[in-house]
């Protein structure tokens, strides 16, 4: 299913890199493919590694550069105004 987004012509990032997380599905994956039409190399992350490899195939198909990149669950915690950032 190829995702067809109408837009206002977007500024040209040609050369840029863009890390999109989340970009295997929904907004984050049109932010990905916007991002890639724009001219940027795009780091599709994701948690579900099949969704994130889907993306990175459309926009190389699309004549854009991509990478996937796996995310790993965290958890954010704040105790007395510390941030702590633990893997699940």
């Amino acid at each position: 299913m190829e995702l067809k987004v109408k837009t206002k012509e977007m500024t040209r990032i040609d050369g840029k890199v863009a890390i999109v997380t989340g970009s295997g599905n929904g907004i984050g994956r049109g932010i990905a493919m916007a991002m890639a039409d724009a001219g940027a190399k795009v780091t599709v992350s994701d948690l579900l590694q099949e969704d994130g490899e889907r993306t990175v195939k459309e926009i190389t198909d699309r004549g854009g550069t991509a990478i996937f990149a796996a995310a790993a669950p965290l958890t954010v915690e704040i105790h007395d105004g510390v941030v702590d950032i633990v893997p699940r």
